[in-house]
């Protein structure tokens, strides 16, 4: 029988090396090809994510099994994304979605679903 702190830290491991389990999530790139990570490899949930920083100006999402929600991103212009620059609509369309410029790099952004 496993120990119950092992099980746990299978858990967390799992939790960070498979995003967005429970809804769409996006990540953010530095290039049109969203090849160059702009956030080392960290993915955000657009279904319970608030602002946070990136310097990239592109998005990629995805969707889950149990979730096909299109995203809002919106690129702020500070932390509490009071002042929007700019929101796009990304549609994952059931998977994988197009890498798309969100008009600049960052500074902030906030994401919700559509």
């Amino acid at each position: 029988m496993l120990s119950k702190s092992f099980t746990v830290a299978v858990m967390a491991t799992l939790a960070t090396v498979i995003p967005g389990t429970q809804a769409t999530w996006c990540k953010y790139y530095y290039d049109a090809q969203c090849q160059q990570d702009a956030n080392g490899g960290t993915s955000f949930d657009c279904a319970n994510h608030g602002s946070f920083g990136s310097g990239g100006g592109y998005v990629q999402c995805h969707t889950t099994k149990t979730n096909q929600q299109d995203c809002i991103i919106s690129r702020c212009s500070d932390s509490t994304c009071s002042n929007t620059l700019q929101s796009i609509t990304v549609s994952p369309n059931g998977g994988t979605g197009p890498c798309v410029g969100t008009g600049g790099g960052g500074p902030w952004y906030e994401e919700k679903f559509a």
